[in-house]
């Protein structure tokens, strides 16, 4: 079990975790170009590209669950015709969010407390990458696909040669063509047509089988069962959605409490905190999401005693990635605001910041695990409880009242903190769920 647990988690991580890198490499050329004032633009407008990869992530780990656990059931043909209407929800979505977004983008960027020359910054930014949105809900939704379709392999491919796009493409667009924010967003837009493309030749290589029937179906039959798979697919994705935005939401407090106590430097700081935190997170939720197609088949399939030894596993491999993260914070803290070019009063920001929301690292690997492992139990709503509990009630609460009592440092403290808190609401949900079994 331990190679085929590796096999599967290993790629994963690593996808997530170039993921995760496209804000850093974004982050990186703009601090170097436009300084605190470009970082802080694309920090303000980062609530609208993270919506647009929630949105891939929800309808593609959604079709993706619901495969592998059809799968470990033997239903084959039932899998595949999720797989097929899980693709077809991808194109519809994309021309929704697309359409939904460029009318309302404005309006969002001004309640966000954006200032107008932040906001000029933060409009052209995001409205090109709303243009490019059906290549970032296609990429993030395909790549969950192919791990369940036991190509985690590809999966990492696609995302590491998306990574390495959006690195040679914003040296390019800004460093040599000065295009500046716009640059960094034509990159990310042209990075996610890398992953799409990659993404589709190989799903439509053979992955997915063509329709199959042993008997005629009438058409309102059909009709009936595809909107009940499509409310499914949603309804098992919005966990995924909700694991996705959730730092981001956390982010929009973040930014409201640092402009209002630090003004722009402040607001540079957390960029450039969140541009580490944030890949870290993700190489943190590798874990879950690499087992989640295991775990899947395992629940589907009955074998019990394989799900409980495949989580003490994890449990091993989670421990020991926070603790590496953690220790490599401490050695890298003092250098990490420099690479940015972050002003000496953003750095001095950004040096205390960083060390206290390291400590989520040690934790935050837990509480992304057991929200895959709901998942795959198909238990939505006690994911969606961690989830969204988490996103809506524990971190603006934290975000909004430690700052009351302890000024600035209290935003810093509310990221471990509410992971702490997360990882206690768990243990307790489990307690009463072993209570009532017994």
């Amino acid at each position: 079990m331990f190679k085929r647990m590796m096999r599967d988690c290993i790629p994963t991580i690593i996808a997530l975790t170039f993921s995760g890198l496209y804000s850093v490499i974004d982050g990186f050329f703009i601090g170097n170009a436009e300084g605190d004032a470009g970082l802080a633009a694309i920090n303000l407008a980062w609530p609208i590209p993270a919506f647009i990869t929630a949105v891939g992530l929800w309808i593609g780990n959604g079709g993706s669950v619901l495969y592998s656990n059809a799968r470990g059931r033997g239903e084959k043909q039932k899998g595949d015709r999720v797989l097929r209407i899980t693709l077809a929800l991808l194109a519809v979505c994309a021309a929704v969010v697309t359409g939904v977004l460029w009318i309302g983008a404005g309006a969002l960027l001004r309640a966000l407390g954006t200032e107008q020359e932040i906001y000029e910054r933060a409009e052209a930014y995001s409205r090109l990458i709303i243009l490019g949105s059906i290549f970032q809900i296609g990429g993030a939704g395909m790549v969950p696909i192919l791990r369940n379709l036991s190509m985690p392999f590809m999966a990492m491919s696609a995302m590491v040669c998306g990574m390495i796009a959006n690195l040679g493409l914003n040296y390019l667009f800004i460093m040599r063509m000065g295009l500046g924010i716009e640059g960094a967003a034509l990159g990310t837009i042209c990075a996610q047509l890398v992953v799409c493309l990659i993404c589709v030749l190989q799903i439509m290589g053979g992955a997915i089988g063509p329709p199959r029937t042993k008997r005629k179906v009438k058409a309102h039959g059909r009709q009936r069962e595809n909107i009940r798979l499509i409310m499914q697919i949603a309804k098992t994705g919005f966990p995924a959605f909700g694991m996705s935005y959730a730092p981001t939401i956390a982010l929009m407090f973040t930014n409201w409490q640092c402009l209002r106590l630090g003004g722009e430097q402040a607001v540079a700081a957390y960029a450039v905190i969140s541009y580490i935190v944030f890949p870290v997170q993700s190489l943190l939720q590798g874990v879950g999401d690499g087992l989640q197609p295991l775990m899947s088949y395992y629940v589907g399939a009955g074998e019990r005693a394989q799900l409980r030894k495949l989580m003490r596993y994890a449990y091993g491999l989670i421990a020991g990635i926070g603790s590496a993260t953690f220790l490599g914070a401490l050695a890298g803290w003092r250098y990490i605001g420099g690479w940015f070019h972050l002003s000496g009063g953003a750095e001095t920001i950004f040096r205390e910041g960083f060390l206290i929301s390291a400590l989520s690292f040690l934790f935050y690997g837990f509480v992304r695990f057991h929200v895959a492992y709901r998942n795959a139990q198909l238990k939505i709503r006690a994911a969606n409880l961690l989830i969204y509990g988490e996103s809506l009630v524990v971190a603006p609460a934290l975000i909004t009242g430690l700052p009351v009592k302890l000024g600035i440092t209290g935003i810093w403290c509310a990221l471990p903190l509410t992971s702490i808190c997360m990882l206690l609401i768990y243990i307790m949900e489990r307690h009463r769920e072993k209570k009532e079994e017994e």
